[in-house]
């Protein structure tokens, strides 16, 4: 093992820590972007005003450059834990690179706070401090401070000083992520979140700083960012060579969901998910020379593990993103709905795939150059 002891780990435990490692993870993928594009959005264009098309272009610069930033490090922090959850065992001398996940959400806080300091500031150097918004807005400004700065504290607290890689794809080659379906669901789910925070945050410069919804009629300011985060998810999947009968469906899914919700709301998103998703199973399975009995089967579990997912993924999206993401106000939950809904809709369907039908072809250098 090259000088490398192995022991044993317990291998319930290294799954929980995992997953809870994955949710930082996707905090911190969320909390990041948002607070650079806020920053650029609510400060530098404050105090340096600039036309809304050179606006919009250095918003989706600066979502571009941080996205490639997240891609590049952010998933070598968790090879680690997936390692030891895959393979039941703990590598001396322990990799620490998992603690600068901690690192991220800490600063991102802390920037949280400062945001809010200066929409006191401002507030009050334009005498507007209590009209017309009133006491109610400064206090939960106040509250909103002292819970991101205890939130940065112990979250830098607990990162011991560790910063991300500096990993590239290559290293991320030399050290490929183990085969299985936990394994390839955490990766898949990882780089998704990434482009789906990604594309939700370009079709918001979009649409909040172009003429676009009274050309396109579009009255929810909702809609774009939801559609962008599924949009990115579906450019990650491709990315990473998932293998082509699953990235045909996983497409599929995504854009019937998109589609049923902007034609006929929540039931025919539902309908059109189940459709989508059997009818793309059933025909790659089909071409896979399975038996026909089989092949429903396997189309019809697939179709409802991917439904299931997204309908629990938005649920549970808007809760969580309301408490973890409350702090940047109307956005949190609505961003965790539509990040809730890729991340269990992706996560359901590949567990209802066997294991030897998600290995991926690896390449993870898509935003290297």
């Amino acid at each position: 093992m090259n000088g490398i002891s192995c022991l044993p780990a317990d291998r319930g435990k290294s799954i929980v820590r995992l997953l809870y490692l994955l949710l930082l993870g996707l905090t911190a993928c969320f909390a990041s972007s948002m607070v650079i594009y806020l920053v650029v959005e609510r400060i530098l264009f404050e105090l340096f005003p600039v036309p809304p098309v050179l606006n919009v272009t250095i918003l989706l610069f600066v979502v571009v450059w941080h996205t490639r930033m997240l891609w590049r490090r952010l998933p070598p922090a968790l090879m680690e834990p997936v390692r030891r959850a895959a393979e039941g065992r703990i590598e001396l001398p322990l990799d620490r690179r998992w603690l600068a996940v901690f690192q991220m959400v800490g600063l991102s806080f802390g920037a949280v706070a400062a945001l809010d300091l200066w929409r006191i500031f401002s507030a009050g150097m334009q005498r507007d401090l209590l009209f017309p918004h009133g006491i109610e807005f400064l206090s939960l400004l106040v509250v909103k401070v002292i819970l991101a700065l205890l939130l940065a504290w112990s979250a830098i607290r607990a990162s011991r000083g560790q910063w991300l890689p500096r990993a590239l794809g290559a290293q991320l080659k030399k050290a490929d992520w183990p085969d299985g379906k936990l394994p390839q669901m955490v990766r898949t789910c990882l780089y998704a979140a990434i482009l789906a925070t990604a594309g939700m945050l370009c079709a918001n410069a979009l649409f909040q700083h172009l003429p676009w919804q009274s050309i396109l009629g579009v009255s929810n300011k909702t809609l774009p960012a939801a559609f962008g985060a599924q949009l990115g998810a579906i450019v990650a999947v491709h990315l990473l060579k998932v293998p082509a009968p699953v990235r045909r469906v996983l497409t599929a899914g995504l854009l019937a969901e998109g589609a049923g919700r902007l034609v006929g709301g929540n039931g025919a998103s539902v309908l059109l998910v189940l459709g989508a998703v059997f009818a793309m199973e059933w025909f790659g399975q089909y071409k896979a020379g399975r038996p026909a009995g089989s092949a429903r089967w396997n189309a019809a579990r697939a179709a409802w593990a991917f439904c299931l997912g997204a309908l629990v993924g938005r649920m549970a999206g808007r809760v969580v993103g309301g408490l973890l993401f409350g702090l940047f106000g109307v956005a949190g939950p609505v961003t965790g709905e539509a990040l809730g809904l890729v991340f269990m809709a992706l996560a359901g369907y590949m567990y209802a795939r066997s294991p030897e039908e998600l290995i991926p072809t690896p390449d993870v250098d898509a935003f290297r150059s």
